[in-house]
């Protein structure tokens, strides 16, 4: 994860934080400064980030599962730059299977 975001930083994608890893739990928390989607702030009012929504449960998801993954993971945007945040942050988690009826 962390070289995934050394080379997305490179890229100008902005730059990461991982708050919070644990492969026992299966979940992280992930914050973004500096985003792209900082050219928006103010002029939608809502969290714009759901590229990164993807980009993190695939990457947790594929860390902590390998390719074949048995299990899909979640990414929920808590904050975001664009509704006037100091940084964009991500709380990503697996996906909890339905009740069975």
């Amino acid at each position: 994860m962390e070289k995934y975001f050394q080379i997305a930083s490179a890229r100008g994608w902005g730059l990461f934080e991982i708050v919070e890893y644990s492969e026992e739990k299966q979940t992280a928390i992930v914050r973004i400064y500096s985003s792209y989607t900082e050219e928006y702030e103010g002029k939608t009012g809502r969290g714009e980030c759901i590229i990164w929504q993807g980009a993190l449960a695939g990457i947790l998801q594929y860390q902590i599962y390998g390719k074949l993954s048995p299990r899909k993971m979640t990414c929920i945007e808590v904050k975001c730059i664009v509704k006037g945040d100091e940084y964009c942050e991500f709380i990503i988690k697996p996906i909890q299977p339905r009740a069975q009826q």
